[in-house]
């Protein structure tokens, strides 16, 4: 805690996310004007995984960011980690998916970000041979049971699309999620 008081003391424009258990940085969080983040199935917020600083300009999804939203839908689909084809589908289709979301996003557009429904949709109608094809059927029936997911399937929440100095996730609220 000391540490981080002293951080956010002084140096500038520097962002920390913690995680906590039973409530220990709340008081701290608080002081700092972050926000400490509970997760509860009666009041859904959702961060999204395909949302970053600068979607809503327009700005391109960095290496990074499409790598880790690529081994979310991987994990998900429970792929297995030599399974090239699958790999190389859903690489695509994020690729894709993050295209249209750059031209969807700029100056006076209103903010697009997308979801797993977006990739569902592209995975399901882009043009495959027929080796991809049935790779392409078989990640669909995997990730699609996701759709409409309020916690995966939804753009980040208003709460958390603002810039805070502090957040932090409370860890023991994950225990009343669904696994």
């Amino acid at each position: 805690m000391r540490i981080i008081t002293d951080i956010l003391a002084t140096k500038g424009r520097v962002k920390v996310q913690a995680i906590d258990y039973k409530n220990s940085l709340k008081p701290m969080c608080k002081l700092f004007g972050g926000r400490h983040i509970n997760f509860a199935e009666s009041e859904p917020k959702p961060l999204n995984i395909w949302n970053y600083p600068g979607i809503e300009a327009g700005q391109s999804a960095s290496k990074r960011q499409s790598t880790f939203v690529l081994t979310d839908l991987l994990n998900l689909s429970k792929t297995p980690k030599d399974d090239t084809i699958s790999y190389s589908i859903a690489k695509t289709i994020v690729s894709e998916v993050y295209k249209i979301s750059e031209r969807r996003n700029g100056a006076g557009k209103p903010k697009f970000q997308p979801t797993l429904s977006h990739f569902l949709d592209l995975l399901k109608s882009y043009s495959w041979n027929e080796t991809e094809r049935t790779k392409a059927n078989e990640l669909f029936l995997k990730l699609n049971i996701y759709r409409s997911d309020v916690w995966l399937d939804a753009p980040t929440h208003p709460d958390f699309d603002s810039d805070s100095p502090f957040d932090v996730y409370e860890l023991t609220s994950l225990s009343c999620l669904d696994e």
